[in-house]
């Protein structure tokens, strides 16, 4: 897939979403500069809805003004012939429902010093979104709305973002309308579901289950049923954590109640409160967790992988001559110098026909109306019963080898002295 939408070079196609397809892209500059991006462009049924473009538009606004180190950056917007898109930072890693995807198929658990480290990053972007001030120093009053595992990211490099602002609430951007719910039902807070005014403590609500599913390895809500999960959310029908894993420690499985409680008063004031106690937690159990280690540990789960514009490049890469380089490898005779004289007892075409390498993407036998010969016949032949030419079968030589020979491959190869000459010559 290569296009271009902007400035940019489309390379890969990524992912899709409800409302915007994601895509990978290269920006090219001046004296060989490069950037590689990812493009988050809207549907084009959704392009001529206002609401949706407006929405789009506002994701654009509100994570533009974001620059954290757990925050993925917005480097440009634009617009295409009607196709409007964003451009993002790329981080080379997965999401963190792919890694509970990746350990629940093993039967094993995300290590909690690991599991610890990636909430407590997210924890400190979001406290970073939550007190963001606007101009005249009025704050803006962000709410992410759609803390989940699919829009927390962690990088082979060990790095951790936070993903996908597009229906994050701030006050300036007021879309939220009576009647419509926004955010994956399993994660939301009890006042989203109920339709409720939300503030940071909402986002609190769900790292707290983002925390739950990774000490855990289990969803917190498995029904389907939207309409059920959000009722044991809002009666706060939850069952502990240590029901699900009971080797969890009971400090960590207090703070996970803690910040999944259905009364926003007795959860974290804020997520820097959640990140602190999770940081202090850490360290009373000898559970700190480096970049390093997160890093080895995603190496241990998916390999090592390159990013995708290199494997991109190996896959259009044209393929290595296994005869080695042009400059490496024998040059044919020139057909213009005199020809060499044939050695004693070959026909004077066999020393032609051994020095000239077969032509690439060529066939020794390319006539199509020459039929292989029977094995039974080849082998008599040779025993000077019967000759090879005379018994042939009815299929078009397709191979031409020595197990199924035809008319042409065999007076070459005889020619060329690779083959036992035949008993009976075959009669012209």
């Amino acid at each position: 897939m290569v296009g271009r939408l902007g400035r940019y070079v489309v390379l890969q196609h990524l992912a899709s979403g409800g409302m915007a397809d994601v895509l990978l892209a290269r920006s090219d500059g001046l004296a060989g500069f490069t950037r590689y991006v990812v493009l988050k462009r809207i549907k084009p049924v959704h392009a001529r809805d206002p609401r949706f473009l407006r929405m789009f538009l506002s994701e654009a606004r509100v994570a533009a003004g974001l620059h954290h180190q757990h925050i993925v950056q917005v480097h440009d917007v634009g617009e295409d012939a009607g196709e409007y898109f964003i451009a993002m930072e790329y981080l080379h890693g997965e999401d963190v429902r792919t890694i509970l995807g990746a350990v629940a198929r093993r039967h094993r658990h995300v290590p909690l010093g690991h599991a610890l480290a990636i909430v407590s990053a997210t924890a400190s972007g979001l406290h970073y979104a939550h007190e963001r001030h606007g101009p005249g120093a009025r704050p803006l009053d962000i709410v992410h709305r759609d803390i989940s595992p699919s829009n927390l990211l962690v990088g082979y490099d060990g790095s951790i973002k936070i993903v996908d602002f597009g229906i994050a609430k701030a006050s300036s951007e007021q879309e939220t309308r009576s009647g419509v719910l926004k955010g994956k039902v399993g994660y939301m807070s009890p006042e989203q579901c109920t339709g409720a005014a939300v503030d940071r403590r909402s986002d609190v609500y769900s790292l707290g289950v983002v925390l739950y599913e990774l000490c855990t390895t289990t969803r917190l809500f498995p029904d389907d049923n939207d309409y059920l999960v959000m009722k044991q959310i809002v009666a706060g029908r939850i069952a502990p954590p240590r029901a699900r894993r009971p080797d969890l420690p009971g400090e960590l499985a207090a703070i996970i109640l803690r910040a999944i409680a259905p009364d926003r008063a007795q959860r974290f004031a804020t997520a820097d409160a959640f990140r602190l106690a999770i940081d202090a937690f850490a360290a009373r159990s000898g559970l700190a967790a480096t970049t390093s280690s997160i890093a080895g540990f995603m190496r241990a789960q998916f390999g090592e992988r390159p990013e995708p514009w290199l494997a991109l490049a190996g896959r259009t890469a044209p393929a290595q001559d296994p005869r080695g380089t042009a400059e490496a490898r024998p040059r044919a005779p020139d057909h213009a110098a005199p020809a060499q004289p044939a050695p004693a007892g070959r026909r004077p075409q066999a020393a032609a026909l051994r020095s000239r390498p077969p032509a690439r993407g060529r066939s020794p036998h390319r006539r199509s109306r020459c039929r292989v010969v029977s094995r039974r016949a080849v082998s008599r032949s040779w025993r000077g019963r019967a000759s090879a030419s005379r018994r042939r079968a009815g299929s078009p030589c397709r191979h031409g080898s020595r197990w199924s020979p035809c008319r042409c491959w065999l007076r070459r190869s005889w020619r060329a002295g690779g083959w036992p000459l035949p008993a009976t010559r075959r009669r012209r």
